[in-house]
């Protein structure tokens, strides 16, 4: 009885490390692009988001491996830029409120507002 060699699969490649330089040149535009995408059009909030997710990518950049940095990248942007539209909503509120105080109306049963139409 003959036997056959087991073949085996070739040892997976350890995971590269990115270096940020390479990962900036590659991938700045379609970050630029994504965060672009949330800004409807403003080229300077995207630039901050892309800002943004650069220092993250700065951050993490430890751990961050070329095979899956698109992704990561791409999840970092949706992030950055849905905080910073919850916080420029939320600033814009407070405006808003600040310089347009909701106005009270005439049936309000507050003693100053009774007072108010004496």
């Amino acid at each position: 009885m003959s036997h056959a060699p087991h073949s085996k699969a070739p040892p997976a490649l350890p995971a590269r490390p990115v270096s940020f330089d390479t990962l900036y040149e590659e991938h700045s535009e379609a970050v630029f692009f994504w965060a672009k995408r949330y800004a409807a059009g403003r080229s300077g909030w995207a630039e901050d988001v892309t800002h943004d997710v650069f220092l993250k990518a700065w951050e993490h950049r430890a751990w961050l491996r070329e095979e899956d940095v698109r992704g990561w990248l791409f999840r970092v942007t949706q992030n950055v830029a849905i905080s910073t539209l919850r916080r420029e909503n939320t600033f814009r509120r407070r405006v808003a409120d600040f310089l347009f105080p909701p106005q009270r109306t005439e049936t309000e049963s507050t003693p100053e507002a009774a007072l108010e139409r004496r």
